[in-house]
């Protein structure tokens, strides 16, 4: 009832209007590289935190791309955007209305010549890494005319937009070109996801369109049938991250309920029961996309989120350091005692 209160209240009040507060020029020339990116930033602090520039190299160096900075953050000062000149092409800095999607529209319209480019990225800054370099993830997609590095089948099957990528030909242009023509500015986080995050996934695959995710939900679920039948079970299940909070009993109690239902209306069923659910894998079965599926990112709000807590107790640092030790997680702690807590 609150809730809809709320969004009652929020319908009623005078809706602000989008507001272009500066366009910078990086030193990245917009057409000098084979890929772009439309790179969406948040921070209200209004800063460019050490692993956004961590994330802006790696697209540049490793996907080659030009990318256009577009930041939510209406306080991000002069010097911040300073920071990540030979970084990108272009920095754009808007008020905070629409979330990622209207930052996406923003930095797509910038560009006038999409035939010029091979593929195209729009990703967000709401992820550690990458631990591995984006350049094997893309080139393992390569088959793929549009797709993402997770999917979710929350509420529906669909690809999550933290990180989108398209192959480009005369299919995909025309329908990138189509769903930004057609996009309007919603308000509505709930609207936000089910017509665009959602939308996207099908209207592209209305559209004929390949689609995919790196990491499958439906792999996630077997890799847990393997680690059952594994020689080493007791060996991987005594660490403090798997099932963290439970002794070596019920750990193997709770993989062995763990998504093993080949039936669709059975497996509802066990995400609504079983709070280890593969409903939404970067959140709940993040180590298991990290060391059997070479997950490259690791969410921002598994770590900032009270709810999800049961599922690391802050033993990222310690799973880091087995599968990436080259991987620098003093950018993570940094930006945790930073930001702190949702």
């Amino acid at each position: 009832m609150r809730k809809l209160i709320k969004k009652i209240k929020r319908s009623l009040l005078p809706r602000a209007e989008n507001v272009i507060i500066s366009e910078v020029s990086g030193n990245v020339p917009l057409y000098s590289n084979k890929n772009a990116c439309v790179f969406c930033h948040h921070d209200s602090d209004g800063q460019i935190d050490d692993y956004v520039i961590n994330i802006l190299r790696n697209i540049k160096t490793g996907l080659g791309c030009s990318i256009i900075f577009v930041s939510n953050s209406a306080n991000l000062l002069p010097r911040e955007v300073e920071k990540i000149k030979d970084l990108v092409a272009l920095s754009i800095v808007k008020s905070n209305i629409g979330y990622d999607f209207d930052a996406f529209r923003v930095g797509f319209s910038k560009i006038a010549g999409l035939e010029k480019f091979t593929s195209i990225y729009f990703a967000n800054d709401s992820f550690y890494g990458p631990f591995t370099n984006f350049s094997d993830v893309a080139e393992a997609m390569g088959g793929y005319d549009m797709w993402g590095l997770t999917d979710s089948i929350v509420p529906v099957p669909h690809i999550q937009s933290y990180f989108l990528a398209f192959r480009l030909n005369e299919r995909t242009r025309a329908f990138l070109e189509g769903f930004w023509d057609e996009y309007k500015l919603l308000h509505c986080k709930h609207e936000i996801v089910t017509n665009y995050e959602i939308g996207i996934s099908r209207r592209a695959l209305a559209a004929g369109l390949k689609i995919g995710s790196y990491c499958r939900h439906e792999d996630v679920i077997n890799s847990q049938k393997a680690i059952l039948q594994h020689d080493h079970i007791e060996k991987e299940l005594e660490k403090d991250f798997i099932f963290p909070g439970q002794d070596l009993d019920n750990k193997i109690k709770a993989m062995r309920n763990y998504g093993l239902s080949a039936k669709r209306s059975a497996r509802k069923k066990l995400y609504r029961k079983n709070s280890n659910a593969v409903d939404n894998p970067c959140l709940k079965d993040w180590y298991t996309l990290l060391k059997y599926h070479k997950c490259p990112v690791l969410k921002i709000r598994l770590l900032r989120d009270p709810a999800f807590f049961k599922y690391h107790y802050f033993n990222h640092e310690s799973a880091l350091k087995e599968l990436y030790p080259e991987f620098d997680a003093g950018m993570i702690r940094r930006h945790l005692q930073r930001v702190g807590m949702r």
